[in-house]
């Protein structure tokens, strides 16, 4: 078989491959009402609407659901790092060392390939090796946030470094998507070296006003002033910063003493404590303090009941899942335990190679070995995106409940239900990349999709696509124009696809794709309409919706990177009960 068809084997094209996993502590079933008691959706925003939608299903079988009922006081931050491309411009990655040139990493004198002292990736992001102020990656960082529900970024600077160029580039980006409508993620900081001098500077750049990058409305503020991670005893609490902020200690995880008031980023214990009702989650704890060491810290796979790293399970995030069942187990004995999760985290991808005298590395080592939850080229790809995203939507979402979608008239869509997605998330990509010699580009943005509409009759679905500008004319024998995929039930990949053959709906089969039908469509400037009978889709109860431009579907990945995908990735919008 070859390997487009392999890959429309495990994925169903961006949905799941099931593979062997052990039992999860927490129940994979759709929670709900009863279908005898179906209640309205709950009035909300449209982009409110939209997030609380999106559904997806894992490479095992883990499924995210759609749920409208928002639980009231309850965040989920993300250590996120800034620093890709600030402090090297070579590309040295531990992984393909360890397999083609292992003599070169391990030789504490440095070689040309490995030299000591350089930062190290310990793989390859599906992005690349891309800067950190790459705005098309921010951008697609900022949306795989905003879709996944998280409500804040703690931007790391304890290295005393406050990577401007990157925050900027970022504020920026946020308060376009901000003044959208969209609920993106509030920032803070997080200091340590320096703390005082830092928090002076920080203070001076983009939190007093007038600053020139003031954006009071990104600020995290849970208890109303900004929060920011330090040293409280550095400002007296009626001095100018000191009042300003709601200054919290950073709790580090080899700390002789722990104060329950402190901000946890990561935990050497498990189950891992409760800060006052902050709850750190890591991927991977370096409890040895090198995590080149491999097997004696604890892994993506570690297993909390074992005791054991089991590298056949570490792409399954099995200790990611335990960090996470921590604070259900928490909620379980006190619904108001836990209030904040904070997960670490999203793009570090490096680490320094010491030698003293042995070669070895502190924070990341290899795939098994690291804490990022970005996706990666090969490897795990985006499990823990999905991951993250899921347990995400179980702390911050009571149970869905059977809603009522009701039936309309062809041509008045006053019944329809809305989905947006980003406007100008369909954008060139032309940057230099880690490696100041290489420019990444991709030029494959075509159509923006900003808005999905559905709505349904007795026997039929409609759908209206909405771009930002006119909808490019369809040309003989492009199978990646204006695609509409839809998955019939719970649980699987997408297993119907609209416009792989221009005006039909074809199923998802192991061997390709098959013609199932014809649909009706018009196109007319920015706008699409298609109608498709139910039978033809086997009457499902309900849909999850993806709608892709330009996007090569052999490899799912692709839904993350190329054309436009409403919504990004792996995600779908979940229209009816499904």
């Amino acid at each position: 078989m070859n390997k487009l068809l392999k890959k429309i084997v495990a994925f169903a094209v961006g949905g799941a491959m099931l593979l062997p996993t052990a039992a999860c502590a927490r129940p994979e079933e759709k929670p709900g009402l009863p279908v005898e008691d179906p209640v309205p959706i709950p009035e909300m925003s449209q982009t409110a609407l939209t997030v609380a939608s999106t559904a997806s299903v894992d490479a095992y079988g883990r499924t995210a659901y759609a749920s409208l009922d928002r639980k009231e006081s309850r965040d989920v931050g993300l250590f996120y790092f800034l620093w890709l491309g600030a402090h090297g411009n070579k590309v040295y990655d531990i992984s393909d060392l360890l397999e083609n040139n292992p003599d070169a990493l391990w030789d504490p004198e440095g070689t040309t390939e490995s030299p000591t002292g350089s930062y190290h990736f310990w793989g390859e992001p599906l992005y690349g090796y891309y800067r950190s102020d790459d705005p098309w990656v921010i951008t697609r960082h900022v949306e795989l946030f905003t879709m996944a529900g998280i409500d804040f970024l703690g931007f790391d600077v304890t290295n005393a470094v406050t990577y401007d160029n990157v925050v900027i580039k970022m504020l920026e980006i946020l308060d376009k998507y901000q003044k959208q409508g969209w609920d993106v993620p509030k920032i803070m900081f997080i200091t340590n070296s320096g703390s005082k001098d830092v928090i002076n500077s920080l203070y001076a750049k983009y939190y007093k006003e007038g600053a020139e990058h003031y954006y009071p409305d990104l600020w995290y503020a849970p208890e109303g002033k900004p929060m920011i991670c330090g040293n409280p005893r550095n400002f007296t609490s009626d001095s100018e910063i000191g009042s300003f902020f709601d200054i919290r200690k950073t709790d580090w995880p080899n700390d002789p003493l722990h104060d329950e008031e402190s901000f946890p980023w990561m935990d050497w214990t498990y189950p891992q404590r409760n800060f006052n009702g902050i709850v750190s989650i890591s991927v991977a704890q370096h409890t040895t303090s090198r995590m080149s060491l491999q097997e004696s810290n604890w892994g993506r796979g570690y297993d909390q009941k074992k005791f054991v790293n089991d590298s056949d399970r570490a792409d399954e995030g099995i200790n990611f899942e335990s960090q996470w069942d921590t604070v259900f187990n928490y909620l379980e004995e006190d619904e108001t335990s836990v209030h904040t999760v904070f997960m670490t985290g999203w793009n570090e991808w490096i680490a320094i190679k010491f030698a003293q005298p042995d070669v070895y590395f502190v924070d990341t080592f290899n795939k098994e070995y690291s804490r990022d939850l970005e996706m990666m080229k090969g490897g795990y790809g985006d499990n823990f995106y999905q991951q993250m995203l899921r347990n995400t939507k179980e702390f911050k979402y009571n149970e869905a409940g059977n809603y009522i979608f009701p039936e309309g008239t062809e041509g008045d869509w006053s019944t329809a239900v809305t989905y947006l997605d980003f406007e100008g998330d369909a954008m060139e990509r032309n940057f230099a990349g880690y490696d100041s010699s290489v420019t990444y580009t991709d030029k494959t943005n075509r159509n923006d999709i900003v808005k999905t509409e559905v709505m349904q009759d007795e026997g039929n679905y409609y759908f209206r696509i909405t771009a930002a500008s006119d909808i490019t004319e369809y040309e003989q024998g492009d199978t990646d124009w204006m695609n509409i995929w839809i998955a019939t039930a719970a649980g699987s990949g997408y297993n119907y696809v609209i416009n792989r053959e221009y005006g039909k709906i074809s199923k998802v089969r192991a061997m390709g794709y098959e013609t199932a039908g014809n649909v009706e469509i018009t196109v007319s400037g920015n706008i699409l309409t298609v109608k498709v009978s139910k039978t033809a889709l086997g009457s499902p109860k309900g849909l999850r919706i993806r709608v892709s431009d330009n996007v090569d579907a052999s490899d799912p990945m692709n839904f993350y990177i190329q054309g436009d995908s409403a919504p990004i990735g792996a995600l779908g919008y979940t229209y009816g009960n499904l």
